[in-house]
């Protein structure tokens, strides 16, 4: 897709932490990450645009049981929908970079809820109407 040649493929854990630490040591020179690691927060490793279509978009998209609905309503779809249309790839990145730095998920996701104008519990009782 975009003419380059190497010279050995080395197969890694598709875009986890052995592959950001192959690219950081110099082991390999390219890799294929998920633009939502965290570790793409820390500023070591250089996002590459992907302007010839060579990766398909992997969208985050929620997704819930039915009987979930059927429990909680359908306020749960709405507070889902909610989060998602404010849900950036870069934010979830960062999201899962201070989680991957030790914080607790449940707090990060609290502070990311504030931040957008909601709580958890706003959200809960969302899901509860």
């Amino acid at each position: 897709t975009y003419g380059l040649r190497f010279d050995s493929f080395l197969p890694l854990d598709g875009g986890g932490s052995l592959t950001a630490e192959a690219i950081e040591r110099g082991t390999v020179d390219v890799g294929v990450m998920f633009t939502t690691d965290g570790v793409l927060d820390e500023g070591n490793l250089v996002v590459l645009e992907d302007d010839r279509l060579l990766q398909p978009a992997e969208n985050l998209t929620p997704i819930v049981r039915e009987d979930a609905v059927e429990r909680f309503g359908p306020g749960l779809v709405l507070a889902l929908d909610r989060v998602s249309a404010l849900l950036t790839t870069e934010a979830l990145r960062t999201l899962n970079s201070q989680v991957a730095l030790g914080a607790d998920p449940a707090e990060v996701a609290h502070r990311w809820l504030q931040a957008h104008g909601s709580t958890t519990q706003e959200m809960v009782a969302q899901a509860g109407e």
